[in-house]
């Protein structure tokens, strides 16, 4: 009578547990706690619980996010859920990579690319080829960058995945906006903009957004950067990412300290602080101290402003520290992989030299066999080797080649990324210094004596000339990048207009007569036109002690190319100084005759180099000079 009783009792025991179950994946993920989490099976469902909560917190709290991301992996080996493992392993990618480890990130996005491709997972594939792109973007490689996107965004029309659609055309204008492709860059971010307001995905419009505003930032078009950032401020508070936030109050900041706002730049600054400390994130809380410093200084608060620099430069220092770490195990990581890819070229050539080894004797029994033309076997034979002994030097030659060729580009590209990181970071002491010694001059003018007046002047002169300095060294090593497109039809008439319009109070000042021939429409883009022009004809107008100065730019077409001058009648060269004058940095004057960097003419002919073309110099003391310069009609 009683057993009925109790197969019910054990029926109800599944029933009861399958219903916790359901009740626990209904209920939102922020309410799921570790207790919970660990009264389940560890099933699939488990598995994609953890998952879930790991996407949710990456950005908030990351290291807890990792534990999750870790126990979900353990399931899906156990299991052997091989589509489960794949996507938490880029997951674990992505987790890695909001914590700032990218070598970590890096590791394990190629891994679940490994495992996408095995299963012909196309959404997965499209995820995987976004944020690989990724890497290589934080790497600077642009091209790379550009095709992994590509490969990305096409995937993902094809799926008609509209929320990667987001990031797809995000990310292909962030490579637009680093080659100074505006147009291109702004046009792909309207794309983003209208999928994440059709899709009300709040993360990926907020990202679009900050990104649109820094590129009304880079223009200098302030009220609509301004704009942007105030509509992405929100929908990142409302996702609780708290990088984003900081980092967008950081932007609104600098706005309002640059328009003089101190009072504003202090209050954003402060919630800057408060949103990077609470993610953890010191290179935001390091930007956060500088306009916490920078503000105080503005209102005349020196105390405030002198502990929040300390805290910077105490930040600045352990983000130095920790970037040295990430290099070391970058560059062990490449070790690593140099290794294993010499033992696969090995085991390659020793299967090569079997192959030769089956080959030779192949040869030598077709001799045997074929005795009555042994004589003919015989020469075609050693023909044949002497071909491959020949091959083979040919080969060694192009490969000893190749290597010193690679070796002269890496340390070229090393140097000239070194000019660019160096000139770029010297900026922002310059920019502390300028503000301090102005703010001296400022407050303390009535204080100071005719002697401690004329050192802030010196201050300022050697700021402002290191500041020029530094802005030449910018744009000569963007120039070595060459990333600008050539091929927009360029009328070099209105690039002289414009270069007058530039130098309008200068010409004005010094009564300059400028004039020009009847110029073509060349084959190049109009930043670099305008840096040609302007250079040279500066040079011409600021080495000129005649009462009317005249500067003439003539145009003739010669054996297919654009042959273009700029003659002056200033004070000339010496014959033995004109090759060196295009060196950078080389002055043939001292700085108290004549002002400038000596970079101006380094920068023209990169220029014309990178267009095919030749640049000299004709010139006669004190009756003038005449620069030279070629273009190919066609780039």
């Amino acid at each position: 009578m009683k057993r009925p009783f109790l197969n019910n009792i054990l029926l109800a025991i599944p029933l009861a547990l399958m219903c916790s179950i359901s009740l626990l994946n209904a209920q939102p993920l922020d309410q799921i706690t570790d207790e919970d989490l660990a009264e389940m099976p560890r099933d699939s469902v488990k598995m994609q619980l953890l998952s879930d909560i790991a996407w949710e917190i990456k950005a908030k709290e990351s290291t807890k996010a990792l534990e999750y991301v870790n126990e979900a992996l353990e399931i899906a080996n156990d299991l052997n859920l091989t589509k489960g493992k794949a996507d938490i392993t880029h997951e674990k990618g992505m987790v890695y990579w909001y914590q700032g480890d990218y070598e970590q990130a890096s590791k394990f996005f190629f891994e679940a690319l490994a495992q996408r491709e095995q299963l012909g997972d196309k959404l997965g594939l499209a995820r995987s080829y976004n944020n690989i792109g990724n890497v290589f973007f934080h790497q600077e490689d642009y091209e790379q960058a550009y095709d992994y996107y590509s490969l990305g965004l096409e995937m993902r029309k094809e799926l008609n995945d509209s929320v990667g659609l987001i990031y797809s055309y995000n990310n292909l204008a962030d490579v637009a906006l680093k080659r100074f492709d505006f147009d291109a860059a702004l046009a792909n971010y309207k794309i983003a903009q209208r999928y994440g307001e059709a899709t009300g995905h709040k993360g990926g419009l907020s990202f679009v957004l900050q990104n649109m505003g820094l590129l009304y930032k880079e223009k200098v078009q302030i009220d609509s950067a301004r704009y942007y950032f105030d509509e992405a401020l929100p929908l990142a508070q409302e996702i609780e990412d708290k990088n984003k936030v900081s980092f967008l109050y950081n932007q609104l900041a600098r706005i309002e300290l640059d328009e003089g706002e101190y009072r504003e730049a202090l209050t954003l600054g402060r919630s800057s602080y408060r949103f990077a400390e609470e993610a953890g994130a010191k290179d935001k809380m390091r930007d956060a101290c500088e306009i916490l410093s920078l503000s105080y200084a503005g209102l005349d608060r020196y105390e405030e402003a002198f502990v929040e620099m300390q805290k910077f430069n105490v930040l600045d220092e352990e983000i130095a520290g920790e970037d040295k770490e990430k290099a070391i195990l970058e560059i062990s990581s490449k070790y690593e992989t140099a290794k294993k890819e010499a033992e696969i070229l090995s085991q390659k050539t020793e299967l090569l030299e079997n192959e030769k080894k089956v080959n030779r004797l192949t040869i030598f029994t077709f001799v045997l066999i074929f005795l009555t033309i042994v004589i003919v076997a015989l020469a075609l034979y050693a023909r044949y080797r002497l071909q491959i002994r020949n091959a083979k030097m040919l080969r060694d030659k192009n490969k000893q080649i190749e290597a010193q060729n690679e070796k002269l580009i890496r340390s070229n590209s090393a140097l000239e990324q070194f000019a660019y990181v160096a000139s770029h970071d010297l900026k922002e002491p310059l920019r502390n210094i300028s503000s301090f010694s102005s703010l001296l001059k400022r407050n303390y003018e009535n204080k100071l004596d005719t002697t401690g007046k004329d050192y802030i002047d010196i201050i300022t002169k050697g700021v402002r000339h290191m500041s020029g300095l530094l802005d030449d060294v910018l744009a000569y090593s963007r120039l070595t990048q060459n990333t600008l497109t050539r091929d927009e039809e360029i009328n070099m008439n209105e690039v002289v207009d414009s270069v007058k319009e530039t130098l309008e109070q200068v010409i004005d000042e010094k009564n300059v007569i400028i004039t020009s021939d009847k110029l073509p429409k060349v084959k190049s883009n109009n930043i670099q036109m305008y840096q040609l022009l302007q250079n040279l004809i500066s040079n011409g107008i600021k080495f000129n002690n005649k009462p009317n100065p005249t500067v003439h730019v003539g145009y003739s077409r010669e054996n297919g190319q654009h042959h273009f001058t700029v003659a002056d009648n200033g004070i000339g060269i010496n014959k033995e100084f004109e090759n060196k004058i295009f060196q950078i940095f080389q002055r043939l004057h001292k700085k108290d005759e004549y002002t400038g960097t000596g970079v101006g003419l380094a920068i023209c002919e990169r220029i014309v180099k990178q267009h095919g073309g030749e640049i000299w110099l004709e010139s006669k003391l004190d009756q003038g000079s005449t620069f030279h310069f070629t273009l190919n009609v066609s780039n």
